[in-house]
């Protein structure tokens, strides 16, 4: 399973390369919307990237509560453990 900076480096990556946004202005603390400036339909892409990175949905339900980078983050985290959870089994 990947660790938790390899997943905020992949998801600072995608965000920087899909919505051309200088890796420098996101941090853990930088809002989607407000600082980066996304859209609803920019954050709706972002989660269709991720999910394409990584061969699954995403909780639908978290979605909407996704204000900053590091709440992605932690989404992404959450759904790999859960993954690796149901793998083992």
């Amino acid at each position: 399973m990947q660790t938790m900076d390899e997943v905020a480096q992949m998801v600072k990556n995608l965000i920087a390369e899909e919505m051309n946004i200088e890796r420098e202005k996101i941090t853990p603390d930088t809002r989607l919307v407000q600082d980066l400036g996304l859209d609803s339909f920019d954050v709706v892409s972002l989660v269709t990237l991720l999910e394409a990175e990584l061969g699954q949905d995403l909780d639908e339900e978290k979605l909407t509560q996704l204000v900053t980078f590091q709440d992605v983050v932690q989404l992404v985290m959450q759904q790999l453990k859960a993954q690796s959870l149901d793998s083992s089994v």
